[in-house]
């Protein structure tokens, strides 16, 4: 009889606990899954894919996703151009463009407005410096993916998703971020962030590669 009370109860966490990950899961605003990195004399390059809000507003309010690929270059020697011009290549598909400035840290970005794989070749071109760089994915090597790191997101915050949550719906919004606490890239994180209606936020930096949450 006891042993039947235990396999009953286990279930029945197993079953709230999927619940409430699907409450998050449908919650999403962004989430970045993969991270590809290419370093050369003249620029650091990195390209990250995933989904985002339409209307990116953090309000707490979820709008329709779009996909995204964003290609972000710090140029280490500045380029002829103040819209440098490129290509990526993604396996056989190739992608061309200039690029823009980020006015907020000076690096240039473009979206292919396209997800890639963690097993996809990407293959980029600068022409500024007539400079070809494979970009190597880090993501492929880390042990927590997006999906894990909103999971350890809610057992941190198990209380607080609970407290806004209504009719199995979450009051707020959840972002899902790659960060890094140096330039070089050597240690990277997951940022996950709930922004609630009524102006709480909630935030974790969690090790890509041990789960360990680095801080409130």
């Amino acid at each position: 009889m006891a042993f039947a009370f235990v396999f009953l109860f286990a279930c029945s966490n197993s079953q709230k606990n999927n619940k409430t990950q699907n409450i998050l899961q449908n919650s999403l605003s962004e989430y970045r899954k993969n991270l590809f990195v290419g370093k050369t004399d003249n620029f650091i390059a990195t390209f990250s894919s995933g989904k985002r809000e339409d209307s990116y507003i953090m309000d707490g309010n979820k709008t329709k996703l779009v996909n995204f690929g964003v290609l972000t270059i710090t140029f280490i020697k500045n380029p002829d151009s103040t819209s440098p011009q490129f290509e990526l290549k993604v396996n056989t598909n190739t992608y061309a463009g200039e690029l823009e400035r980020n006015p907020y840290d000076n690096t240039f970005v473009y979206d292919i407005e396209t997800q890639v794989d963690d097993k996809n070749v990407l293959t980029l071109y600068v022409v500024d410096f007539d400079e070809y760089i494979t970009l190597d994915c880090l993501s492929k090597n880390w042990n927590i993916t997006y999906q894990k790191s909103l999971e350890i997101f809610k057992n941190k915050y198990e209380k607080e998703i609970k407290t806004h949550t209504n009719n199995n719906v979450l009051q707020g919004e959840i972002y899902i971020k790659i960060v890094s606490s140096d330039k070089q890239l050597k240690n990277i994180y997951w940022y996950v962030l709930l922004v609630c209606k009524n102006g709480d936020m909630y935030a974790t930096l969690i090790d890509t590669k041990t789960g360990d949450i680095l801080q409130n």
